[in-house]
């Protein structure tokens, strides 16, 4: 890769991130995962995947109400945590409505 291939990419990620318009962001902390964390996240990453790419699934550290987990947080890009909508003892049937 030379350093125009990497400048195009870069471009391209640009244009795909300015598409994006809330951030999901699934707790993955210890106690999120003893929970059940992992197969929310791949069910929310599943349900993005064919309900279009306004939103983006990430994986987060802990949010702090550890007995609650699985924790998932939606919010405008680079929003912080208090400005997000919390849900709270997620299961992976709830994907495809909290990503509505």
């Amino acid at each position: 890769m030379n350093l125009d291939d990497l400048a195009d990419k870069a471009e391209q990620f640009r244009q795909d991130e300015s598409a994006i318009t809330h951030e999901v962001r699934v707790c993955m902390a210890a106690s999120c995962q003893s929970s059940g964390a992992r197969p929310v996240f791949d069910a929310m990453t599943a349900a993005q995947s064919e309900g279009g790419g306004t939103c983006k699934v990430k994986g987060v550290g802990c949010m702090g109400l550890c007995s609650a987990g699985p924790l998932v947080a939606v919010a405008a890009p680079g929003a912080e945590l208090v400005d997000a909508v919390l849900y709270r003892d997620v299961t992976p049937d709830d994907a495809t409505d909290i990503l509505a």
